[in-house]
Parts: C-alpha cells; structure tokens; sequence
C-alpha cells in the first residue's frame, strides 16, 4: 500500500517493522524548469519567469502549479498550456509569499456564481458528489453545470468518477480548506443542513453507512438534537470493526445531551452515551481516563433518579469492567454488591445476565475459577434463554461460550473445552462481529497453547492478531499479542514470540488494557528471554511477573509467573527453583488454575533429574503424563509419552 501525506500527520502504523517512509524533497530548480516548460513553454518573454517562480515556491509543485494559474487568471500570461507568453514586465509580478494567499486570490477573483458553487461544494466535502451539489447549489442545471465546467478548466477541482454518479474532487486539500474558510460561518451552518437533507434523501437506503457524515453536518449546522442523534447512530454502527470511531461519537453525544437540554430526550441520551462511553474506553484501554469517574457518576444519578434498573446496571457493569480488566480488581467488589442489590426480586433475565456478568469477571480474574464459571455458566443459559445474538454490553452470545472453554481450560478440563471452542469461532465467523471474533480467536489459542497443540495455537492467534489490528481496540491487541507470542514459544520460535509479548505488555502498561494478565504476559516473555539464551533477563522479567500478580491481585496469573521463575532458576542453579514451586502449588490449590499442575510435576522431575535422582525424575514425570493425558492436554501428553518411551528399561 502506497500512501501519501503532510509532514505533520502521525499514525500508530507509522511504527510497524514493515513500514518504510520516502520523505518527498522540494523540487530543485532543474525540476522546476522542467514542471514549466510543461506548463507555459519556452517563449522568449518568459525567460526569468522560472527562477522568479522557483524562488518564490521553495520548489512546491502545488505552489508552482498555482501561481501559474494566477498569472493565467490575472492576464500576466497569454496563450494556452505549453505555449504561454508574458505579457507583463517580470519586475512587476505580484506573487504571493504563500500558496493559501495564491488560493484567497484565486478564489476572490472568480464570478460570483463559480465562487459560490466552490464554496457549497466545499462544505460538502474534500469530495462532493453531483447528486448533492444540485440539490444545494440552488442554480438551474444549466447554470450549475457551466459554473462547474468553469472550475475544473480553472484546476479547482476534477471529476474523480462518472459512474454509477458523477463525483467531484478538490485537486488539493488546501484548495478545499480556503474555499471552506472564504465564506460566512451564518452561511456555512444553512449550507451544512441542507446537506445533510440532501444526504437523507439522496441516499436514504444506506443511512447508517452515513451516519457519521450526516452527524458531521448536523454538528456545522449547529442542530444539537439531530447532530446528537446522528452521532449516536455512528457509534452504534461501528463499534464493533472501529471502537475508537465509536468512542468519539458517543464523547460527542454526551457533551451535546450534557449542554444542549432543549431536546425532550437529552437525559435518557446523556445515559447511553455514558454508557457507551464507558463500555468502549475499557476495551480500549482506556481505564485511567481523567472524566471517567465524572462520567460514570453523573451518569449513575440519572439513571437512579429515573429508576432505570438497566442503565445502572450497565453503568456499574462497564465500570466494574474497567477495574477488573485494568488491575484494580478490588475496587470492584463494591459495584457488584450495589448490581445484586438492584436485581433483587426482579423477573427480567437480562439484568440477571448482566449481573452475573460482573460477577463472573470479578472472580475470574481475583483468581476465584469456580465461582467463575458458574456464574459465566449461568450466564450463558440467561443470555441463550433472552434469545440474544449481541447483547446489552455489545458482546456476541457465542463469544461467551469461548470464554467458557478458556476457563475450562484454566481448571484444567480441556478435554471439555475442545467441544465448545471451534463451533462457537465459527458461529462468531459467520455473525461478522470482529471485536467479538478477535477474542474468540485469541482465546482459542490459548486452549490450544495449553493442550500442545502448536499449529491450531498459532493459527487461532494469527488470525487473533490480524482482527484486532483491524478493529485496533487496546483489549483485543493485547490478547491477541499475547496468546499469539505463546503460541509461537511452544513451537520454538522464541525471538517472534518476544517481539509479540512485548508489543502485549507495552500496549497493556501504557493504556491499561487488560492489565489484569500483566503477570501472565511477563511470565511468557521471561520463558522467551530463556528459550533465546538470555538467562539475566529472564530472570528479571520473571520476578517482574511475580510482583504484578501480587500488586494486581490475580493469584493464577501470579502462580503462572512462579512456574516460569521455577523454570528459569533450574535453568541457572536450580537454587530457589523448589521454593517457587511450592509457592505455584499453593496458588493453584487456592484459585483452582490445575491447568499448571503438570507442569509443576514436569519442572520437578527436571530438578530431579539435575540432582541425579532417575527414580524421582521418571516418577514426576509419568505423573505430569497422566495429568495431561486426563486433562485433555494431548500435545503435552504425546511429548512426554515420547520422552518416557525414550527412556532406558
């Protein structure tokens, strides 16, 4: 993909390993020549024109290409393109030390009639189709389409296509900029409203795919209640493929509903943007925001003073989300406490789906499995009951079924996990909800991971890491890196899976996105530190682990981070590798995460086989055999099958 810009633009995807930039130099006064003698020829009379322009412009091409046309437009240059002639002394020319003051210029000199279309079209867009011009231009077609003919000779614009509509283009951003800034604002807001009338009837079987440039246009036109409206029906459109896009527009619907209380439903609109608000800034990672707490507690008293149940629940479920999620999962138990309250003798499964939902999160992540499935479990049976494809919180019902294999698998029950996992993915697939199915996938390469079984691990994460590139939603990139970064560990290639786990580790510590798994995360990567052969930074990076389970309160996490220091220490000296050990053991026993038992059993009979003691080396590791093999875990289980068979009689 070849792309252009100014230099001021940034973009996240400038820092990609695979992306390259060509900075474009001025043009030299060799290449300037070269430009002129295209556009005005060689006359005689012309002769100290180029180094005059060439001084001028800095060697701008726009620049050049404009003056040009004012020199045209002003009668200093005669004939046609190629062949021009001056027709001033060169002393005399005026030209302006800027190409937006060449543009004012050129924009103030045309006939009313051009100018006023140049600047309904420019309020219309860098890009303005025919259909639109017409419906706002208030001019004959007659009239319209000589003035129209009238700027593309002047270079104004072009026409970008002809079918299945004639469309025009602005030949240059800053043409379309001056033509926009030239005129009234009083003016500009009239025109943007009729635009956006225009759009809605031009194009009203496709209103959602405009909604966020009627929204725009309604916003210029200075209409709070339809721009609120409009802004609303964006975010909803695209708050699965372009969270961020979604998150602006709902920013913008609650600062219209918060000011603008002239519209008869700006409260219940202020909820819901708050809503929205918070919802997407937890997937973004955005859980430290500056108005969160603003937001979610005025939020929280209309809804009260309404007595909307729903809307508080929402509110307390998405700001639970951002404390479980974010690290800080002790400031969510207060939140679930007032969620039961409110469903308390209440009929509506949905707000009993959303509270177990806040339930399930919060024990989930404290490292309470079992009181987290069941109330993911029951979670599931509320949401399939409802008849719900995308619920309340904007999550596909069969996203939920993955989750219920990833904690499955975190028990230790893989063999369970498998059943559910690839029909749900596919199920998402087929639903096109990509947040959704980021997950889904990043979550089956992890089962994956666990069981052994590098190629489906890596397939999964891949197709993880590429959705949640595309969405760019904080949550879904770390999950994605993550599981993606293990499951190229487990198939040996540990420096891509470095680079993958750190991008994980960056993204989550910078925005708080899923800063919950921070201990996971760093555990892996000290494991890739390892498999490169960097001892010392692996062992930093696993007592880095150790401590974020402890200051993030994720205990399994936590006991992961003590698998991976064991691992590290019996790769160095083997003292303390025991002592971590039991401190995993003890972990599992008290959140229940026996996916890491094997392994455990596995790690000891290294150390034992490192202190010499065969028995106890072959005793520990048919026992991390059998474990796997009952878990499911059938990747580990053939490998250590193999290395047993190996084994002298």
């Amino acid at each position: 993909i070849l792309v252009n810009f100014r230099p001021e633009y940034q973009a996240d995807w400038m820092n990609r390993s695979y992306y390259r930039q060509l900075p474009l130099s001025p043009l030299g006064r060799a290449a300037v020549d070269e430009l002129l003698l295209d556009l005005i020829g060689v006359d005689p009379s012309l002769a100290e024109l180029p180094q005059r322009i060439h001084e001028r412009t800095g060697g701008n091409p726009f620049f050049v290409e404009e003056v040009v046309q004012a020199l045209i437009e002003g009668g200093e240059l005669e004939g046609a393109r190629g062949s021009y002639r001056l027709v001033a002394p060169v002393e005399s020319l005026k030209i302006p030390a800027t190409v937006q003051n060449v543009l004012a210029a050129r924009i103030d000199r045309l006939p009313e009639r051009e100018k006023r279309i140049l600047q309904t079209a420019a309020v219309i867009g860098k890009e303005f189709p025919e259909s639109i011009l017409k419906r706002v231009a208030e001019l004959p077609d007659t009239e319209l389409a000589q003035g129209m003919s009238a700027l593309l000779q002047a270079e104004f614009a072009f026409e970008k296509s002809l079918y299945p509509d004639v469309e025009y283009a602005f030949k240059h951003p800053l043409t379309h900029e001056i033509a926009y800034g030239s005129q009234l604002s009083q003016r500009r807001a009239g025109v943007h409203a009729a635009v956006a009338k225009a759009i809605e009837e031009v194009d009203a079987d496709r209103l959602d795919e405009r909604s966020s440039l009627l929204a725009h246009h309604w916003d210029q036109a200075g209409d709070a209640e339809m721009a609120a409206r409009w802004h609303r029906r964006a975010a909803l459109r695209c708050a699965s493929d372009s969270p961020a896009d979604a998150l602006r527009h709902w920013r913008r619907v609650y600062e219209l509903a918060r000011t603008s209380r002239e519209f008869p439903d700006a409260t219940a609109l202020r909820i819901e943007a708050a809503i929205g608000i918070l919802n997407l800034g937890w997937r973004q990672g955005r859980a430290e925001e500056d108005d969160a707490d603003e937001v979610f507690r005025a939020a929280s008293d209309l809804a009260a003073t309404s007595g909307d149940a729903r809307q508080q629940l929402l509110l307390l479920l998405n700001r639970s989300n951002h404390f479980t999620l974010g690290g800080r999962p002790e400031l969510s138990r207060p939140l679930a406490e007032r969620a039961l309250a409110l469903t308390e003798g209440v009929a509506d499964p949905e707000l009993h789906y959303l509270a177990q939902d806040l339930i399930m999160n919060f024990c989930i992540y404290r490292g309470e499995l079992r009181e987290g499935l069941s109330a993911l479990e029951r979670r599931i049976e509320a949401t399939f009951e409802a008849g719900v494809s995308i619920d309340a919180m904007g999550c596909p019902a069969q996203f939920f079924v993955v989750y219920r294999g990833h904690v499955l698998t975190l028990l230790g029950r893989q063999d369970e996990a498998s059943g559910l996992i690839e029909p749900a993915v596919a199920q998402l697939r087929e639903l096109g909800e990509l947040q959704g199915l980021s997950w889904g996938h990043a979550f089956s390469a992890d089962h994956y991971f666990c069981a052994g079984e590098w190629t489906d691990a890596l397939a999964h994460g891949r197709r993880a890491v590429e959705l949640a590139e595309q969405v760019a939603s904080g949550l879904a990139l770390v999950m994605a890196h993550e599981f993606y970064g293990a499951a190229l560990l487990g198939s040996g290639e540990a420096g891509e899976a470095a680079s993958h786990l750190e991008q994980a580790v960056d993204v989550a510590q910078r925005t708080s996105a899923f800063l919950s798994r921070e201990a996971h995360m760093l555990a892996l990567l000290s494991e890739a530190h390892l498999a490169s052969g960097s001892v010392e930074s692996a062992l930093k990076t696993a007592d880095e682990a150790v401590a974020a389970g402890l200051e993030r309160q994720t205990p399994a996490c936590e006991a992961r981070a003590h698998l991976a220091r064991a691992r590290i220490l019996l790769a160095e000296d083997a003292t303390g590798s025991e002592a971590s050990l039991r401190r995993c053991s003890a972990l599992i026993e008290s959140t229940g995460a026996r996916v890491y038992i094997p392994h455990v059993h596995e790690t000891r009979a290294r150390l034992a086989h490192r202190a010499g003691d065969e028995a106890a080396f072959e005793r520990e590791l048919r026992e991390a055999q059998r474990l796997h093999t009952q878990m499911g875990a059938t990747g580990h289980a053939a490998r250590l099958a193999q290395e047993l068979e190996a084994l002298p009689s």
